[in-house]
């Protein structure tokens, strides 16, 4: 039996769409329109939701949201134009969980809301102009080990401060559900 069967349709729809949702509206949050970093982004999303598919598995509706969020491609057109309100979304969707899911599962949840934020915010580093910065491995490396150094790690994930307030703003929403 599908863990999104004991939803009705209008809440299966809003729960398989949300994780998907989140991973296009971070996309978004910076860049151009760059094709380059929104293809980057979107491949990243797939991957991301996939790896959540395979996390949760404990947790059989996280995993099949993430799964059906992948498997529903004739879907995310409309769901990437609707990705605007992902985080309110977000929340709405958690409150629903709460009523039928247990504490962990609810924390879960929300995890898996910041990872795919998380994911897609470092699938591709832009500057503070949205544009794709072109940073060699050498670059990336030395970065990172000046960043252990006391920097900021937020250089060496690849996450734009724009990004940055995006993950500060969803953990806040999910913190209220």
């Amino acid at each position: 039996m599908s863990a999104l069967s004991a939803y009705v349709p209008d809440e299966q729809a809003m729960l398989v769409s949300i994780f998907y949702k989140i991973g296009i509206w971070m996309s978004h949050i910076d860049d151009s329109g760059e094709e380059e970093a929104d293809s980057a982004e979107e491949i990243m999303l797939i991957r991301v939701l996939e790896s959540v598919a395979k996390t949760y598995k404990n947790i059989p509706l996280i995993s099949e949201m993430a799964v059906q969020s992948v498997y529903q491609e004739s879907n995310h057109a409309r769901w990437a134009a609707q990705s605007d309100n992902a985080v309110a979304e977000a929340v709405r969707a958690g409150k629903m969980l709460k009523t039928r899911l247990s504490p962990e599962e609810m924390e879960a949840y929300k995890k898996a809301c910041m990872h795919v934020a998380t994911a897609v915010a470092t699938a591709v580093e832009e500057n503070e102009f949205g544009e794709t910065a072109h940073v060699t491995i050498r670059e990336k490396v030395g970065r990172f080990f000046s960043n252990l150094k006391g920097g900021s790690l937020k250089d060496e994930m690849n996450i734009s401060p724009t990004e940055d307030s995006a993950l500060t703003d969803l953990a806040n929403a999910l913190s209220t559900v």
